[in-house]
């Protein structure tokens, strides 16, 4: 089957890569799409860059009026942050790429067309490397870890059943990105099926 877009969906546990390749995919031209939290951001993101920064509120009346989608709430050592993506983002007729937990992709998968989703599973000790660069709260740093790996943990047994591609080990970013962009040509073609 061919296909005339590409939904690309990141997924992958924290520090495994997932915006570092949607950077690099968004340079190649394919549209960023950006979730919605209730988080604080970090000292070095950006509102409408990194992610769509809301409070309670604005996030509470986006959800129940159904403009967002794969909602997704976690229990934090600073309060309940939640997640979301805009309908109206993800359903342009563009390339684009996301970055994106689990559930919410087995969702869109099943929701959307054109959807190709890329598992990045690099070893943990260069995930671990990653996170002491990242200067995250120690404390979330090791709830998302444990969540990970729960998360994660039937994903990794089955990844060849859900996803389209696998990065399983570090190569540099354009290592990645010319891997990617031939899987996608093959898929686009219909040469991957």
């Amino acid at each position: 089957m061919k296909h005339d877009l590409a939904h690309i969906m990141l997924v992958g546990p924290q520090a495994s890569g997932k915006s570092t390749i949607q950077d690099a995919l968004a340079q190649q031209g394919y549209e960023k799409i950006i979730s919605y939290t209730t988080r604080p951001p970090r000292n070095n993101e950006l509102d409408g860059i990194d992610y769509w920064f809301l409070n309670d509120d604005e996030f509470t009346a986006a959800f129940v009026d159904s403009e967002l989608t794969c909602i997704r709430s976690y229990p934090t050592a600073m309060g309940i942050w939640r997640y979301g993506f805009a309908w109206k983002d993800l359903n342009r007729a563009v390339d684009s790429v996301a970055v994106i937990d689990p559930s919410g992709y087995l969702e869109l998968r099943n929701q959307m067309q054109d959807v190709f989703g890329i598992f990045i599973d690099i070893p943990d000790d260069i995930r671990r490397k990653h996170l002491t660069v990242r200067g995250d709260n120690p404390i979330e740093v090791k709830r998302r870890w444990d969540a990970d790996n729960k998360d994660f943990e039937l994903i990794r047994k089955e990844y060849t059943e859900v996803f389209d591609m696998r990065i399983g080990q570090e190569r540099s970013t354009k290592e990645n990105i010319d891997r990617i962009l031939m899987y996608i040509n093959k898929w686009k073609n219909g040469d991957m099926e």
